[in-house]
């Protein structure tokens, strides 16, 4: 493959990484991968066939292969469990129900789920509790079949200034642009501050913290 033809690259290989950059190669992408491991490289080689699929042994050769601007993935290990003090935990009624959901699947395919994981029960009830929060964007909609499709404002107020500094772009267009880039940060920071008053309501609630 020609230099600077590939259109995605993906730093680690292992399992995800792997069958991740394998499913775009099918797609018909022509894709590179990275990893420190050799046999990462080689299973990569192997399995890729006559996909259009480049190993790299370093990064540099990667970031040569890639097409500008470089579309970079990563999948790499996890961190370490992180172990809790005792006085923590998740206070739960009586008869209550745990539920416990598979993510995903490395390759796409049904797989029979090995997960193993250890519970610890408390005799008393916990010093403090966790809690979880969710955000999530309704307003976010990737039309179908899109190769490329750009959710922020940051992303395209940068293709809009580079447009205008090229003399393609209006001035109209620019402060159109960093309008919305404007607006995104305030909207950004005022939810940051709504947050902070939420969970520090949630914490007087519950008497997370104490009130001196």
């Amino acid at each position: 493959m020609n230099e600077a033809q590939c259109e995605i690259g993906m730093v680690g290989l292992g399992v995800m990484g792997r069958n991740l950059l394998l499913n775009i190669a099918e797609r018909g992408y022509a894709v590179a991968g990275f990893d420190k491991d050799s046999a990462q490289l080689a299973r990569l080689q192997e399995e890729a066939g006559e996909l259009p699929v480049v190993p790299c042994s370093d990064l540099a050769r990667l970031l040569a292969v890639l097409r500008r601007p470089r579309a970079v993935l990563r999948r790499v290990p996890a961190a370490p469990p992180v172990g809790v003090r005792r006085d923590n935990g998740i206070s739960l009624p009586p008869k209550a129900k745990l539920h416990f959901q598979v993510h995903y699947t490395a390759n796409g395919q049904a797989l029979t789920d090995v997960t193993r994981m250890g519970l610890y029960f408390m005799k008393d009830a916990p010093k403090y509790n966790y809690r979880s929060l969710v955000f999530f964007n309704l307003k976010l909609k990737i039309p179908p079949n899109t190769k490329w499709h750009v959710e922020t404002a940051e992303r395209t107020f940068d293709l809009v200034h580079r447009r205008y500094e090229e003399g393609v772009a209006s001035q109209i267009e620019f402060l159109d642009a960093r309008t919305q880039l404007t607006n995104a940060e305030l909207n950004r920071a005022l939810t940051a501050h709504r947050y902070a008053i939420r969970y520090f309501d949630l914490e007087r609630a519950a008497a997370l913290r104490p009130m001196d």
